[in-house]
């Protein structure tokens, strides 16, 4: 029988333990990384059909950013590259693709009331990225995590992200909810070693802005990122 030593055996680090239990066998869903970007300004998603998402005329990047992902959703589900991007005299963006806004009717079912001329839709309360790890995988499963909502988790971040003298964080306007679901998530998938601070400043636009610390996660989510864009280009 063969002995061990102490000198022998090694634990994983944090950050190893992440890499191999979590990233190492995250899949990213394109369509859950689209429904994050949203910014589903004033509590809802306003279904169109073609529209899929517009952007201010600062945002720029971030819309050719959702173009590509729009394309690649396509793409990797084997569907005609209907995208389209269009861009106003007064330098707005907008993303068009009927065959996704027909796709997003599908997640977005709960009809809210018309509010400053706009219908907004909610997320089915029913939807998998809403579910538990145990509810969507079984009690036979070792999973521990959601992976849908590693992938909301992305496009939220990306859509939202903002470096500002050396200090990275994310901006958010006019979608508190979509904020509250954002810390929910990430609570569960951050260790001890990962923090984040929020800050709501009660205006108009309502904004909240979310710091990180640099954890054991939160390290390899930003990794998780860089690796997504690459392959986006």
């Amino acid at each position: 029988m063969s002995k061990y030593t102490a000198q022998d055996i090694s634990t994983l680090s944090t950050d190893e333990m992440f890499q191999f239990r979590l990233f190492s066998k995250f899949e990213v869903s394109d369509i859950y990384v689209i429904i994050g970007y949203l910014q589903e300004y004033f509590g809802g998603y306003n279904l169109d059909d073609e529209c899929v998402d517009g952007f201010f005329v600062n945002e720029l990047e971030k819309a050719k950013i959702f173009e590509k992902i729009c394309k690649k959703y396509l793409r990797e589900n084997s569907l005609d590259n209907d995208v389209k991007f269009h861009t106003s005299e007064t330098g707005h963006s907008t993303v068009l693709s009927r065959t996704i806004c027909g796709h997003l009717s599908k997640f977005y079912i709960i009809e809210e009331k018309k509010f400053l001329n706009h219908r907004k839709f909610l997320l089915n309360p029913k939807d998998e990225l809403l579910k538990s790890p145990l509810d969507l995988c079984g009690k036979d499963s070792f999973n521990f995590w959601n992976f849908n909502q590693l992938s909301f988790l992305v496009g939220f971040y990306i859509r939202n992200l903002v470096v500002k003298n050396d200090t990275k964080f994310l901006n958010i306007a006019n979608a508190s909810h979509k904020v509250n679901m954002a810390i929910d998530f990430f609570r569960s998938f951050c260790d001890s070693g990962d923090s984040i601070k929020v800050e709501y400043h009660f205006n108009t636009p309502c904004v909240s802005n979310m710091y990180f610390t640099n954890g054991p996660f939160l390290r390899g989510f930003e990794n998780e990122i860089k690796k997504y864009l690459e392959f986006l280009d």
